[in-house]
Parts: C-alpha cells; structure tokens; sequence
C-alpha cells in the first residue's frame, strides 16, 4: 500500500478509509481499479482499491493531519 501523505495516527486512517470505501462515490480507477472518493467535514479522501487490496490512500490538499482526525471523528 502507498500512503501519498504522513499517516500520524493509523486508527484514525484506517477508520477514515473505511468510511471513505462504504460512504464514497464509487469510480473506475482504469486498469481493474477502483476509486472511492468522500467528502467528510470538509476534507476530500481519495481510496484506490486493486485486485490485491487496498493501493493508495490520501486526504486533498493541505492540513492532512487535521484531515485524517475529521475524517475519523465524523
């Protein structure tokens, strides 16, 4: 799994990326992939899933670490 931004508390993510996959607007992501993007509280979250699992996570923008913890806590 690639992380495009500093992951300081993992629970939060992981949290952040399960809502991101169940809540998200589902979208092709091109070769087998799927993309789920969410808008929670003001901070976007792009999830790419692959074959294998899970392939890339990130919130947009700047303010990552606030935007984990919003995701999470929403």
């Amino acid at each position: 799994m690639e992380l495009k931004h500093e992951v300081p508390n993992w629970p939060d993510a992981l949290t952040c990326i399960k809502k991101t996959i169940n809540r998200g607007t589902e979208l092709d992501g091109g070769n087998g992939k799927t993309k789920y993007v969410h808008r929670i509280r003001g901070a976007t979250v792009v999830v790419i899933v692959g074959d294998n699992g899970l392939v890339t996570a990130y919130p947009k923008g700047t303010g990552v670490v606030r935007k984990w913890r919003l995701c999470s806590a929403s």
